[in-house]
């Protein structure tokens, strides 16, 4: 892990107090809303070219979208997995639309 991203997970822990967002107990990890993997990274592609006219390199998206601190939650092990809205696609596409006005892009 590099330095930028190990420091942003500290960042996110400290934001949520190292209290998992979901349960509450300690937390040890920082879990993804919209999955770090290439199925969240195409899907946030596909809706940013597809509904908001907007086309981005993968490599950018992961950098604005995937990594921004709303997409982000301090988490324990156990309900790291409950955190990936991608099977909420409502939730993941206003998601998408806040990052994206946090950046100007809308």
């Amino acid at each position: 892990m590099n330095e930028e991203i190990r420091q942003k997970c500290i960042d996110i822990l400290d934001r949520d107090n190292w209290t998992c967002r979901r349960c509450g107990e300690p937390a040890t990890e920082v879990a993804h809303r919209i999955s770090k993997g290439k199925t969240g990274i195409r899907w946030v592609q596909n809706y940013l070219m597809d509904v908001l006219d907007i086309y981005m390199p993968q490599t950018e998206i992961e950098i604005l979208f995937i990594h921004d601190p709303d997409n982000l939650a301090a988490s324990c092990k156990d309900c790291n997995d409950y955190f990936n809205i991608l099977y909420n696609p409502e939730k993941a596409k206003e998601l998408v639309k806040k990052i994206a006005k946090k950046h100007d892009l809308i």
